[in-house]
């Protein structure tokens, strides 16, 4: 019985050293399969895994659509899932005054040719459609673009929106301000998509004490709400001269993490070319001001549209994502409820104890003005 005894306690020995052994491969399965945590500190932070942040903007019943539709067109998850977004917002359901249908907006001549028999109302079928379509359009361009990728999706895009003719009548991308308007704000809005996962510079959620905020905790505040005039490197545009927001940035080379300034519902996450990547929320007691935080680092959203989150939610990386020529900062705007104009968050943020030019940070000539 003792050399029983004794056998059977080498044998757990060996299980137990080949277990932790084993441990650290298992882990590092386990850190490539799911989202990590942040780093605090402004440290580099993984967003996500495989993907998982940009796969998190994609509804989850139409994942794995959208895969099999890349492999199928040869276009990326980021730009068949853009387009959806573009044609129907997602909506299954939706129908345009031009009678196009469903997700991916077929209408009554293309969809016989694409539909292989399916309902353009099930999404499903849709994005498989949508996907062959791309693809014929995609070889029949493909001579056309002679190699330049870039040229080609657009010109694909645009052959989905105004019809293949139109593109090979032009001899390349159309200058039609309907297909450049149409494949501007697809290409723009793949960064939310992305599925590539790489590391971006972050911290932690912060830790609030009362309702508000800072937007951009441990930031300057770079320019105030109203008339500013130009932006040197960046333009003189109506919309650059008068402010409709706060800017808040962080020393070059240290970009900061963008927070929700309040508790707030997450209601769209988008990009735009002047505005870049952004996230916008309804902000959950009253007044229920609108919030927008624009310019978010490519890749770097970190919540989901219709989440509820609390003040101090790590929302995005502070980015120049938009307009070209733009340094890194957070754009932070609010708006006068059920979709009001613009107004100065400055008294807003202050009333609710939060300092836009606090001790040591109050150097900057908006602090001055």
């Amino acid at each position: 019985m003792k050399r029983a005894g004794l056998a059977l306690v080498v044998l757990f020995l060996l299980i137990l050293g080949a277990a932790l052994v084993m441990l650290p491969f298992v882990a590092a399965a386990s850190f490539h399969a799911s989202k990590t945590t942040q780093t605090g500190g402004g440290g580099v932070a993984e967003i996500c895994a495989a993907g998982e942040a940009g796969q998190a903007q994609i509804p989850e019943e139409y994942r794995e659509d959208v895969a099999k539709a890349a492999q199928v067109s040869g276009f990326s998850q980021e730009v068949i899932a853009s387009q959806i977004f573009q044609e129907s917002t997602w909506d299954p359901s939706v129908t345009s005054p031009s009678g196009a249908r469903g997700l991916a907006q077929f209408k009554d001549d293309t969809w016989p040719d694409f539909g292989e028999g399916g309902d353009p109302y099930n999404g499903h079928d849709a994005i498989a459609a949508q996907a062959r379509f791309l693809k014929w359009l995609k070889d029949r361009f493909t001579d056309l673009a002679n190699g330049d990728e870039d040229e080609l999706v657009k010109m694909v895009l645009s052959g989905y929106r105004l019809g293949f003719n139109v593109v090979e009548d032009a001899g390349g991308v159309p200058d039609h301000p309907d297909s450049t308007a149409y494949w501007t704000e697809i290409l723009a809005r793949t960064a939310i998509y992305t599925t590539e996962c790489k590391p971006v510079v972050g911290g932690d959620d912060v830790v609030v004490a009362g309702d508000w905020t800072h937007p951009l905790p441990g930031s300057y505040f770079t320019s105030g709400f109203g008339y500013r005039g130009c932006v040197a490197g960046v333009g003189c545009d109506d919309f650059i001269a008068n402010h409709n927001a706060l800017d808040f940035a962080n020393p070059a080379g240290s970009p900061g993490t963008v927070v929700a300034a309040t508790a707030m519902t997450v209601t769209g996450i988008n990009s735009d070319p002047a505005s870049g990547m952004y996230v916008e929320g309804v902000q959950d007691e009253a007044p229920h001001y609108t919030l927008k935080y624009l310019h978010c680092a490519a890749g770097s959203i970190r919540v989901s549209e219709g989440e509820a989150v609390p003040a101090g939610k790590a929302l995005c990386t502070e980015g120049n994502t938009g307009l070209d020529g733009m340094k890194p900062h957070l754009h932070f705007q609010i708006n006068a409820p059920n979709g009001g104009a613009p107004i100065d968050p400055r008294p807003i943020l202050e009333a609710n104890g939060v300092a836009v030019c606090p001790p040591g940070r109050d150097v900057t000539d908006a602090c001055a003005s």
